[in-house]
Order: C-alpha cells, then sequence, then structure tokens
C-alpha cells in the first residue's frame, strides 16, 4: 500500500482532492479524460437528506463540525460552478450537478 497526500495523482487521468472534515484524510478524486468529474466519495450520503439538510450531522462524521462545514462548502463550491460530479451513495449512476435551492441544495442527475 502507498499512501498520498491531497493533490497527488494517483494515476493517469487522477487526482486526490482534499475533502477532509467528515474523517481525517478524507479525498475525493478529479477524474479527466476528455472532459472532468469529481468523485466526491463521502462528502453527502443522501441525495434528499444530505442536500435539504446539510448540516445535520450523519453517524459516520468523526468530526460533526468538521463534516458540517466540508458539506456545505463543497455544495456551494459545486453548486457555483455546476462541476459534474459522481456521487457514489446517490441511486445509480450517481452522476449529475448540485443546485442551490434556497437555502439548501438538489440535485440533478444527468440524462446522458
Amino acid at each position: 500500500m502507498k499512501t498520498f497526500k491531497p493533490g497527488a495523482k494517483v494515476a493517469t487521468g487522477i487526482t486526490s482532492i482534499g475533502l477532509k472534515g467528515h474523517t481525517p484524510g478524507h479525498v475525493g478524486y478529479e477524474i479527466v479524460s476528455g472532459k472532468k468529474m469529481l468523485d466526491i466519495g463521502d462528502t453527502v450520503h443522501s441525495s434528499i437528506i444530505s442536500l435539504a439538510k446539510p448540516e445535520w450531522p450523519v453517524s459516520f462524521d468523526n468530526d460533526a463540525a468538521g463534516g458540517e462545514k466540508n458539506r456545505i462548502d463543497t455544495l456551494k463550491e459545486l453548486a457555483q460552478t455546476n462541476e459534474l460530479i459522481f456521487a457514489p451513495h446517490f441511486p445509480f449512476p450517481g452522476v449529475g450537478h448540485i443546485q442551490s435551492d434556497g437555502d439548501h441544495f438538489k440535485w440533478e442527475p444527468t440524462t446522458s
């Protein structure tokens, strides 16, 4: 096993992105192969609850305050940039965009 730090290129076209807060050292992955997509890992766990109430902790948070801050900051940035993401805990295929919806967020899955 080889460890790496956020920002490391872990394979061709795949770079680790620091998303700590929920757990120490949590990362996502920027995947580039023609198009770009961000795998957000465990940043959010539900396409409904995590987006409607990102301030709510989940039982998997080692650091509830850090998890809340990371979720809110990441969701705000994703809504502003409209970046294509892969959310592994969302319904199949888990690929789409985060959109702002008042004081919370909503999931917009891709259709193609």
